[in-house]
C-alpha cells in the first residue's frame, strides 16, 4: 500500500474548458432519488374504499317499479323526487351511493334514464331508492 505521498503535493486539477460546478450543481448529484415514483399514491388508491352495490328484494323491486311507474306517468307535471343511486367507481371495483334531489324533465324508456330541469341524467338501473317530494 502506498501512502500517497508521490501525489499528496500535485496541484488540483482545474478544467481549461469547463466552469467548475457550483455547490448547488454538486449537491444535486447526491439528492435523494425516488425510485418508486408514484408508489405512494397506488398505495392511497389502493386504500380508498369503495362501497359494493346491493341487492333489491322482490318487495323492495315491486316498491321502485310503483314509484317509476307514478314518475313516468305525471312526468308532464315535472314531479320532484329524492332518488338514491350508485355510482361504479372508475378505477376499482365498487362504487358509492349518491342522493340527487330532482325536478323531473324527462325520463327515456329506451336509454333507460331520468333527466332533470338541470340536465342531471341517472341511470334507471343504477337507482336503489326513489322518494317522491312534494312541490312545495
Amino acid at each position: 500500500m502506498s501512502d500517497y505521498s508521490d501525489i499528496i503535493d500535485l496541484p488540483h486539477h482545474t478544467s481549461k474548458t469547463q466552469q467548475p460546478m457550483s455547490a448547488t450543481g454538486r449537491a444535486a448529484q447526491f439528492s435523494s432519488f425516488e425510485a418508486l415514483t408514484g408508489y405512494e399514491a397506488l398505495v392511497e388508491e389502493q386504500a380508498r374504499l369503495t362501497d359494493g352495490r346491493l341487492e333489491l328484494s322482490g318487495e323492495e323491486i315491486n316498491e321502485l317499479n310503483d314509484k317509476m311507474n307514478y314518475l313516468m306517468d305525471n312526468v308532464a307535471l315535472c314531479p320532484r323526487a329524492e332518488i338514491i343511486y350508485f355510482v361504479p367507481d372508475e378505477k376499482k371495483a365498487g362504487g358509492k351511493y349518491v342522493t340527487l334531489n330532482m325536478k323531473i324533465r324527462k325520463i327515456d324508456p329506451i336509454l333507460r334514464t331520468i333527466t332533470d330541469v338541470d340536465n342531471n341524467v341517472i341511470s334507471i338501473d343504477m337507482i336503489y331508492k326513489i322518494k317522491q317530494l312534494s312541490d312545495e
